[in-house]
């Protein structure tokens, strides 16, 4: 009896975590859509020198609410799939755009010496960069977040 117990119970924990994750994933997919609506996704528009301006939040892709400004740093993006991050430390990311707005960054190099809070953030989000849109010549990245946060906001130089 109890052991049919315990597995009913791990049996249903299982299902909420994995609803959970599945609700989680259908935000971001429509999160990704409606920053789509409001900007564009072209490639060609990535490439260039993007201030970071602040981290943000959105539930629509629409309606934007600041969460904390970002000091300094910026990235600046090529045609050959780098990006190159500047804060205090310098780090080479690789990204990849598939169909719509995706994107996968991936970190291929830094010199990572003391780095403050705010800059080890921003690394760690760049770890979790889904989509993309651009949007009078601010750039939006949205990351899986759990929390207030779930947009880093640039301006193109």
């Amino acid at each position: 009896m109890k052991t049919k117990t315990i597995l009913l119970l791990l049996a249903t924990c299982l299902l909420l975590v994995f609803a959970s994750r599945c609700k989680e994933k259908e935000e971001t997919l429509t999160l990704c859509k409606e920053l789509l609506k409001r900007g564009a996704a072209n490639p060609e528009l990535l490439i260039g020198e993007w201030r970071f301006e602040s981290f943000s939040h959105t539930k629509d892709g629409v309606n934007f609410i600041e969460k904390g400004k970002i000091a300094k740093g910026k990235i600046v993006i090529t045609d050959s799939d780098t990006i190159w991050l500047t804060h205090t430390n310098e780090y080479r990311y690789i990204y990849e755009i598939s169909s719509s707005n995706k994107i996968k960054i991936r970190l291929n190099g830094s010199t990572f010496i003391n780095p403050p809070d705010e800059e080890i953030y921003i690394t760690e989000v760049f770890d979790k960069v889904m989509c993309y849109s651009i949007y009078n010549n601010v750039l939006y990245l949205h990351f899986s977040e759990s929390g207030e946060q779930n947009i880093l906001v640039l301006n193109k130089f």
